[in-house]
């Protein structure tokens, strides 16, 4: 552009906020190599809400500088309209942490986070890149990968991990010696039996906030996670408890957890233990599940209409009954067992009962 750098700086923030950065540098629309023409996903597939996701972000203005932003910005926007694979793109442009596995992100909540990458991740078709857009780091293109390939990169890049860590430091109430002497026994009463994994949790972490059963920690890929922690839990194999070990930031009792990930739907029938508003017994609730299950498997096209009159899950009955996508420990064990037990857009075939109330449950994939 011939323009001053101060007006380029402004033109360039307002392009970017606007969606409109590609049409000044002479590009199209979000698209993939065969074809640039971008299209809005359909529908019935906006409600998901886990998205495999990978990204190219660069360094904030204040970094780099307006100028060198747009013409790298520029270089990696015509490289991929050029066929080339978003993974080595984002490798090669990338300021982003991921760009050491090509910009993946795995999973992520498009109906959540910073309104801009929630938008522009609704708004890519699966298979296809967006537009580049602002971001409070950054500009920022994501690529939207299609579920079986997002399961695939997850499988092969994140490992999913069972556990609790035990922080230490001026903050908490442990040095790094006491946190060390309590990973090292919690791990010890685990293999003896004398512990399970989630009561040794709420003894030494003293986390009670959350359920028996739900000690899910989270998938970790190598540029998220420290470089003693990668190492360690890369090497254990599913069910497996790897020693205590530290880091500079804490102690950790981690287990690999089996690999389990599913999009699932659910209609939720809670009972007074789920909230005291819900003056419903265990019985009632597992009876009202069972009417529900017995409308939606003679006709799935009512499944809107029981999510919105029955569902107590307040945030899956805004999305048709959608949750986040599941993983192992992420629900009671009755949920992931029923899960388990069924293959892909099937609905259980009996009504779930948990220790907070009754579930219809939908797997879609």
């Amino acid at each position: 552009m011939s323009v001053s750098t101060s007006r380029t700086r402004v033109s360039w923030r307002r392009l970017v906020a606007l969606g409109l950065l590609g049409a000044s540098l002479g590009l199209g629309a979000c698209g993939n190599a065969s074809d640039s023409a971008g299209a809005m996903p359909p529908l019935r597939e906006m409600d998901e809400v886990a998205f495999g996701i990978s990204m190219l972000r660069l360094d904030s203005e204040d970094k780099r500088g307006a100028l060198a932003n747009e013409k790298l910005l520029r270089e990696a926007y015509e490289e991929l309209r050029q066929g080339k694979p978003f993974g080595e793109v984002a490798r090669a442009y990338s300021d982003d942490p991921s760009k050491g596995d090509g910009g993946f992100m795995g999973f992520v909540n498009a109906r959540g986070g910073e309104t801009a990458f929630a938008g522009a991740v609704q708004a890519t078709a699966p298979g296809r890149f967006s537009l580049p857009f602002a971001t409070k780091l950054g500009p920022t293109i994501v690529y939207r990968h299609s579920f079986e390939e997002a399961m695939e990169l997850e499988t092969r890049n994140a490992v999913p991990i069972l556990g609790f860590p035990l922080p230490y430091g001026p903050q908490m109430h442990r040095d790094a010696r006491g946190a060390a002497a309590a990973a090292n026994e919690a791990v010890e009463k685990i293999k003896s039996g004398e512990l399970t994994l989630g009561q040794a949790r709420q003894r030494y972490a003293g986390d009670d906030n959350r359920r028996p059963g739900d000690e899910f920690l989270g998938a970790f890929r190598k540029h998220t996670s420290s470089q003693v922690f990668w190492e360690t839990i890369r090497k254990l194999k599913p069910g497996e408890l790897a020693p205590a070990f530290g880091d500079d930031r804490a102690w950790y009792v981690v287990q690999r957890a089996e690999p389990l990930m599913a999009l699932v739907r659910h209609i939720f029938i809670g009972t007074a233990k789920f909230s005291e508003s819900i003056p419903r017994t265990a019985q009632e609730a597992h009876e009202i599940a069972q009417g529900v299950l017995d409308r939606v498997q003679a006709d799935r096209s009512k499944w809107e209409h029981e999510v919105s009159a029955h569902s107590d899950d307040s945030p899956s009955r805004a999305n048709r009954g959608t949750l986040p996508l599941l993983s192992p420990g992420t629900s009671d064990p009755e949920f992931e067992q029923a899960v388990r037990s069924v293959g892909a857009d099937t609905i259980v075939p009996h009504v779930v009962d948990t220790p907070h109330g009754s579930h219809v449950i939908w797997r879609v994939r």
